[in-house]
């Protein structure tokens, strides 16, 4: 049986009358959606991906209930402002580091200070989770006293 079939007719059947129809991935998955309340839409009719250039698409299915629609904009808008705020806090860590690898006492203390601020800002929007804000703060203050 090919991978790109499912439910393949029976194998070695002597006569196909009686065996079942071989249904394509594509067909099975037009089937799902369909009874799931997507639709399928052509490829050439999806809608415009600027943006998400970067991001496989996950197929040119499109909701068909208007609240799955704003729930699908206001996913990708969050997803947009979560990977804002944590590449801020990588980068507010990653100057923490460099100053603390540097030695220069004052730079570590402000760059320490900023980053745990970046840290308790994506904590308090729940980018992060407070735990892990407050471990990853500890650990910039063990390193600190270390130094």
């Amino acid at each position: 049986m090919r991978n790109d079939l499912v439910g393949g007719g029976m194998v070695g059947a002597p006569d196909d009358s009686f065996a079942r129809r071989a249904v394509t991935l594509a067909e099975r998955d037009a089937l799902r959606d369909s009874a799931a309340g997507l639709k399928t839409i052509p490829s050439d009719a999806a809608p415009s991906t600027a943006g998400l250039a970067h991001r496989k698409a996950r197929g040119n299915r499109v909701a068909n209930i208007k609240s799955q629609i704003k729930r699908v904009k206001t996913n990708e808008k969050r997803r947009q402002r979560n990977k804002s705020i944590k590449s801020a806090v990588r980068t507010a860590i990653r100057r923490f580091r460099e100053a603390l690898e540097a030695g220069d006492t004052e730079q570590i203390i402000q760059r320490q200070r900023s980053a745990s601020r970046a840290l308790d800002k994506a904590a308090g929007k729940g980018v992060i989770h407070r735990n892990q804000a407050a471990n990853k703060k500890a650990s910039m203050a063990r390193r600190v006293n270390a130094a």
